[in-house]
């Protein structure tokens, strides 16, 4: 098993055993309930609609990424050679690292010119209001 060598990434049909299976099912399966767990938790809880985008695309992260090692997971037990190949591991982790940097960039960057933005609009408002009529 040489992690370096092309050969083992891209072997025809990665002979996995049972409890390494087994821990693949365990771990997906258990990000699509905590993604599950945080949507539900932040809809009631949270009130500030930027703090739930936030958690709403972190718990789409969470759930899509389950569910695509759940499909891996199972290409890997049918043993269906390209698609339980290892290489798709790391685009996986590849994938969930993109995404979740745009979720902190979301929410480091763009969350708090939003903020500022909307509180000009909200103090324009204030001065413009329309004379009421008696």
């Amino acid at each position: 098993m040489d992690l370096l060598s092309a050969s083992w990434w891209f072997g025809t049909i990665p002979l996995y055993n049972s409890t390494t299976l087994r821990t693949f099912f365990v771990l997906f399966l258990s990000l699509i309930i905590l993604g599950a767990l945080v949507r539900m938790v932040s809809k009631r809880r949270l009130k500030d609609r930027y703090q739930l985008e936030v958690t709403k695309r972190s718990a789409s992260l969470l759930v899509v990424m389950g569910i695509l090692g759940l499909w891996y997971w199972f290409v890997a037990n049918q043993q269906i050679p390209f698609l339980s190949a290892r290489f798709w591991l790391p685009v996986l982790v590849i994938l969930a690292l993109w995404w979740a940097y745009k979720i902190v960039h979301y929410a480091v960057k763009e969350v708090p010119e939003l903020r500022a933005k909307k509180m000009e609009t909200v103090e324009a408002k204030t001065y413009m209001q329309p004379k009421r009529k008696k």
